[in-house]
C-alpha cells in the first residue's frame, strides 16, 4: 500500500530520490574540467577522478557506493564505469531509475487485493497528445475537488 501515495502524487520514494540527486550531482561533476594544466583548478573534478580510479580497482569509493545503491533498487540498475563515464550515460541511468520506480509501483498496485481492480490498467488523458495513456507515477487531478 506504500506505492499508492507515490502513484497518486508523482512524488518519488526517498530511496529513488536520493539516487536521482546523486546522479544529477555526478552529471555536474562530469561537466567540470580541470582548467589549463593546473590540477588544483577543479578539486571536485579531481575527487571524482580519484573515486573512479578507486572504483576501477574495486576499492571502497563514492562511485562504488552509488553503484551498490543502484543495484539495490526494485529493478536493479547498472552504472557501467569501466569505459569512460559520460553525461549521456548517466542520463540514461536516470531513465532506468524512473522505469524501476514505475515497475515497483505497478507491481504493488497489481498484487494488492485492495488496489488490483480499481487501479490496474487505469488510463488518463495525456495533455500533450490528447490520447489516453497509462501513467503509473503522476500527480492525479480529481474532478470535483475544490480548493
Amino acid at each position: 500500500m506504500l506505492a499508492i501515495p507515490f502513484s497518486e502524487t508523482g512524488i518519488w520514494p526517498v530511496k529513488y530520490r536520493r539516487v536521482s540527486l546523486v546522479l544529477n550531482y555526478l552529471c555536474y561533476l562530469l561537466g567540470l574540467k580541470p582548467e589549463g594544466s593546473s590540477t588544483a583548478a577543479r578539486p571536485a573534478w579531481n575527487a571524482l577522478q580519484e573515486s573512479l580510479t578507486l572504483a576501477h580497482a574495486k576499492h571502497i569509493s563514492w562511485i562504488n557506493d552509488l553503484r551498490i545503491a543502484l543495484l539495490k533498487l526494485y529493478t536493479p540498475v547498472e552504472l557501467a564505469i569501466f569505459s569512460q563515464l559520460i553525461v549521456p550515460q548517466v542520463e540514461d541511468t536516470m531513465k532506468l531509475i524512473k522505469l524501476s520506480i514505475e515497475t515497483w509501483i505497478n507491481h504493488n498496485i497489481e498484487t494488492s487485493a485492495g488496489t488490483k481492480d480499481p487501479l490496474t490498467g487505469r488510463l488518463e488523458m495525456d495533455s500533450g497528445s490528447g490520447k489516453l495513456v497509462k501513467k503509473v507515477l503522476d500527480f492525479r487531478h480529481y474532478s470535483g475537488y475544490n480548493h
